[in-house]
């Protein structure tokens, strides 16, 4: 059997995660992409791995250690973009907490657990809203809808979540509190 999947991310807090699953299930009833809705509303650190679990202690180890150094922070979130022609998501705005906290986990993961970011893609923080099952004419449209909307928030992240695929969806695993 396979090792289970994991990434780490950071969670907005519920009442923006329930305004991205609203923008999240237009894109499935308006657009016919459902994929985004097998995760909750994240901004993604670290992608999609897959890990031992007999070795978890190991993993949750470098976790924790990068998240007690690592402060609270800011996360703003401003209007939509797109990697065409497959995907749209909120924009996150880029700051030098999560670059730092990106670039903490890829080093101290590398160094300690011989893990590496495997994304073929640079680090761009943002919020998926409608991805992989986005077809190409269905894209175009969503994409005229959500260029024109406007969207601002910003929230204060206090931990790093580790999220875990059930072989359907992605559910929370655990979650890391960062220095106060």
């Amino acid at each position: 059997m396979k090792d289970p999947i994991f990434f780490l991310a950071i969670l907005p807090p519920s009442e923006i995660a329930e305004e991205v699953t609203g923008f999240k299930k237009y894109a499935a009833q308006q657009f016919k992409s459902s994929h985004a809705l097998k995760s909750p509303p994240h901004v993604t650190i670290f992608p999609p791995f897959r890990w031992n679990e007999s070795e978890l202690y190991k993993l949750e180890k470098q976790i924790k250690f990068v998240a007690s150094k690592t402060e609270t922070f800011y996360v703003q979130l401003e209007n939509f973009a797109c990697f065409s022609p497959r995907v749209i998501f909120i924009d996150v705005l880029k700051s030098d907490d999560l670059t730092r906290l990106y670039k903490s986990l890829k080093i101290r993961f590398l160094q300690e657990l011989d893990l590496s970011d495997k994304s073929p893609h640079p680090f761009t923080p943002h919020m998926t809203v409608a991805f992989k099952d986005l077809k190409r004419p269905y894209f175009l449209r969503a994409w005229a809808h959500f260029s024109q909307t406007r969207y601002l928030r910003i929230f204060r992240t206090e931990e790093l979540v580790l999220l875990k695929h059930n072989g359907q969806q992605w559910d929370i695993f655990r979650s890391y509190p960062f220095k106060k």
